[in-house]
C-alpha cells in the first residue's frame, strides 16, 4: 500500500511536466516517437555490438583452452551475431527513410531550438 502512495505522490509530481512536454501537433508526436525510436535503436546495436565482441572473445579464449565443441559453437556465433546486428541496423536506416519520406528529412526538429534560437555564424561577433 505504501509503495502506491509513492507512486501516486510521484506521479502528481510529474504530472505538470507531462503536460507540458505534450506535443501540439501531430506532427511534433510523431517526431518524438521516430527520435525515441532512432536513440533506442542506436542504443541497441551499441549493446549488440558490446554482446558480440564478448561472445566472441569468450568464445576464442574457449578454443584455445582446447575444447572441442567451440569451433562450431563460434562459427555459428560469427553468424548469427552478423545477422542480428545486420537488422538492428537494417531498422535504423529504415526509421531514417520514413522520417525523410514523411516529415521532410530534417532533425532541426528534433534539436530543441528554433531557427532564431540556432547559432548563425555570419553574424558579426563570429566575422572578422
Amino acid at each position: 500500500m505504501t509503495k502506491f502512495r509513492i507512486f501516486v505522490f510521484f506521479a502528481a509530481l510529474l504530472m505538470p511536466a507531462a503536460a507540458l512536454a505534450a506535443p501540439r501537433t501531430f506532427q511534433e508526436f510523431a517526431n518524438i516517437l521516430v527520435a525515441l525510436m532512432s536513440d533506442t535503436s542506436i542504443v541497441l546495436v551499441v549493446l549488440g555490438l558490446v554482446i558480440f565482441f564478448y561472445g566472441i572473445s569468450t568464445n576464442i579464449l574457449n578454443l584455445h583452452a582446447g575444447k572441442s565443441e567451440a569451433g562450431g559453437k563460434i562459427k555459428a556465433y560469427f553468424f548469427w551475431g552478423v545477422i542480428v546486428l545486420f537488422v538492428m541496423v537494417s531498422v535504423w536506416g529504415i526509421l531514417q527513410i520514413i522520417q525523410n519520406t514523411l516529415f521532410g528529412g530534417s532533425n532541426d526538429q528534433l534539436s530543441g531550438y528554433t531557427e532564431d534560437q540556432q547559432l548563425n555564424f555570419e553574424q558579426e561577433q563570429f566575422v572578422q
